[in-house]
């Protein structure tokens, strides 16, 4: 349950962040001159995977914990292993995003907003996952499940696996 609703998230949070990630990165287009024909310069696949990624990083590295926090549960051992497991997806992510004049700070500040907007889903979903694994029915209950499960947890949230394509994108490999 957990990992469904991250995947959900991160579509919307890559709607968000992808549409000002790419106001901010790409320069003005030039007019075309009169009678020339209109053309869209292609897609960047590569930036489109960066931003697709980093998005589900940072909302699960983020999310997560700052509603636990509130109900006063550590789940550093779900962060640090879902941080881990993703390191280097992560960097290959931030240099492509960085080539493009985006930087963490920039990434975590136009997120913030969405994350914290998102707190009533973040608790809901906490919620449904205790529910579902037996381990009680409140977001305190999915939190002390995600304290107690973090490792196997964070592994679930396999985004080479759910997500191959944005794999093979952001590494350069786009179909």
């Amino acid at each position: 349950m957990l990992s469904r609703f991250n995947m959900i998230a991160v579509g919307l949070l890559a709607a968000v962040t992808g549409n000002a990630a790419a106001a901010q990165a790409a320069p003005p287009a030039p007019r075309p001159a009169a009678g020339a024909p209109v053309s869209q310069a292609p897609a960047d696949p590569q930036f489109e995977a960066a931003k697709n990624f980093v998005s589900f990083y940072t909302f699960n590295r983020v999310a997560y914990k700052q509603v636990c926090d509130k109900q006063a549960v550590d789940v550093s051992v779900f962060v640090n292993a879902f941080v881990n497991e993703n390191a280097g997806v992560y960097a290959k992510a931030m240099s492509v995003l960085q080539a493009h004049g985006i930087t963490e700070a920039n990434v975590m500040a136009k997120l913030q907003g969405t994350i914290a907007s998102s707190e009533p889903d973040v608790r809901q979903a906490l919620q449904a996952s205790a529910a579902k694994e037996n381990a009680g029915s409140t977001p305190l209950d999915g939190c002390k499940f995600l304290a107690a499960n973090g490792e196997k947890l964070a592994g679930d949230l396999d985004f080479k696996t759910s997500h191959p394509e944005v794999i093979q994108a952001l590494n350069g490999n786009a179909r």
